[in-house]
């Protein structure tokens, strides 16, 4: 199988696609030949597979004795009926049940591959080698819209081995069962092994990070000392100075949100602040990296969902500020009650921002770095939600320098000019032709180059193959650039712009 790409190089450039589409193709060599008969539904007559708004997650499964377990399998994850294939054993009901996700139910369409493979052994080097069959993605993503989420499942031979399950971000997901027959765990009462999952699916759909620290203790806690990128920006708050906790409390992301989730909202009252260590103005501190302190609770209170500030996050213990104390992105084996995963008000906040903003556009999957385009950007929530003002921006240094909108309007921070050339500078936003020659750019300063020029047109209906493509929320048209430099837009160009 073998497509051909127009590739949008960007470095440095942050891209913010709120309304459009954006065609991209790529060169693919595909070792098994795709078949879309193989993509199932795991919820019979649940999804819509022509609604381009719909997230696609797709469960590929290894080891299983039938595709049905892995069907089945995918059920006990999701639990969206609240399924009759919940086992005790793994001890609360899968993601689906978590309210933000139960809310936008009808926002996700979940397939399974119809394919069935066995491990050659069960060793945990064996199976990282070959559970991840790549290929089958296509057999879902050749017939849906936009780019699928894989979710690679096997049943897991604990305690023989501890293989290993973890998010790789919007690319993909690893999980495992420990309740399938195959695996060797069946017998053995996992408590947390649904919450470890939902755990690794909230990295991977709304790019929630890590909110626990390090096995670092109180006199000697590991600071933090990176820089907050993407959905971490409203995850987190960076600040450690003597006032800290009260400069926390005023201005972190969800400082609108202090004392919602737990007893009165807007009032910070449920925690027994008369235990030591448990006084939230001080802050409570924690001697563990996934500590959540449910014993600072009032009786009857989870304290655990209240929106204060609380130190550690980012596998850093302090220096760093984050909105509840115990949840599951603190603490998989904590971070539940009453068999259902928690997310505190905030997360759930920043989870809905990504619902809304809705799946990638395009159809262009790959697992390795250097992916373009970025994944994390699939989910970036620090983005506006424009209403009623749908654009497709390209910033530099965080300053917009340039947008393409719903109406066929184009914004500009400098000009549009023609060249027969349009070298592109250093990190510019680059459109090439299936050669690879840049064929149009937006420079860092927003100037913008196109091979044929920049004129107005009243219909931008056919843009051509290869070409970089938005559309209205009808599904017009408005703009593009195709593979020849051609620059079409249906509004008006407004250059030299310092106001976006």
């Amino acid at each position: 199988m073998e497509t051909k790409i127009v590739i949008f190089v960007l470095s440095m450039f942050l891209l913010i696609l709120i309304i459009g589409s954006i065609i991209i193709f790529k060169i693919t060599n595909i070792s098994a030949e795709p078949n879309t008969a193989n993509c199932k539904e795991v919820y019979d007559n649940h999804n819509n597979a022509t609604d381009a708004s719909r997230f696609n997650i797709v469960f590929i499964g290894v080891g299983f004795e039938t595709t049905n377990d892995l069907k089945q399998s995918a059920q006990r994850l999701l639990s969206l009926n609240n399924d009759t294939f919940y086992d005790v054993r793994v001890n609360n009901s899968g993601l689906m049940q978590i309210p933000i996700f139960k809310q936008y139910n009808e926002s996700f369409n979940f397939w399974y591959v119809d394919r069935q493979k066995n491990f050659s052994d069960t060793s945990c080097l064996t199976i990282s080698s070959e559970l991840y069959q790549w290929e089958w993605i296509y057999d879902c993503q050749d017939m849906l819209p936009n780019r699928v989420i894989p979710i690679f499942n096997y049943p897991h031979p604990y305690p023989t081995a501890y293989c290993p399950a973890g998010s790789m971000g919007r690319r993909y997901t690893n999980i495992y069962d420990c309740v399938d027959a195959r695996s060797d765990c069946n017998n053995v009462f996992i408590p947390d092994l649904q919450n470890g999952n939902v755990h690794e699916l909230l990295h991977t759909i709304p790019c929630l990070f890590d909110e626990y620290g390090t096995s670092g203790t109180i006199t000697n806690p590991k600071p933090f000392t990176g820089e907050l990128i993407h959905n971490q920006l409203l995850q987190f708050y960076v600040n450690e100075t003597p006032n800290g906790y009260n400069e926390c409390i005023t201005n972190a992301p969800w400082e609108d949100h202090i004392g919602n989730g737990c007893g009165t909202d807007g009032v910070i009252d449920c925690f027994d602040q008369s235990i030591s260590g448990c006084n939230v103005s001080a802050p409570i501190d924690f001697s563990f990296w996934g500590d959540t302190r449910e014993d600072c609770c009032l009786p009857g209170k989870n304290c655990t969902m209240e929106i204060a500030c609380f130190r550690g996050g980012l596998s850093a213990d302090v220096e760093i500020w984050r909105a509840a104390s115990g949840t599951i992105m603190r603490n998989n084996y904590q971070g539940k009650r009453n068999g259902t995963s928690l997310i505190d008000e905030w997360d759930q906040n920043i989870t809905e921002r990504v619902i809304k903003k809705g799946p990638a556009i395009g159809k262009v999957w790959q697992r390795l770095n250097g992916w373009i385009p970025n994944y994390q950007m699939d989910c970036d929530a620090t983005t506006p939600l424009f209403v009623g003002d749908d654009r497709f921006l390209v910033k530099s240094s965080g300053q917009i320098k340039a947008f393409l909108d719903e109406n066929g309007n184009i914004k500009l921070n400098q000009i549009c000019v023609e060249s027969s050339t349009c070298n592109p500078p250093s990190n510019s936003f680059i459109v090439e032709n299936s050669s690879g020659n840049s064929v149009a750019y937006v420079a860092p300063n927003g100037t913008l180059c196109a091979k044929n020029g920049c004129s107005q047109k009243t219909n931008c209906s056919m843009p051509g193959v290869d070409s970089f493509i938005i559309k209205n929320a009808s599904g017009t048209i408005v703009s593009y650039i195709n593979s020849t430099g051609s620059l079409c837009f249906m509004g008006n160009l407004t250059e030299n712009v310092q106001d976006f």
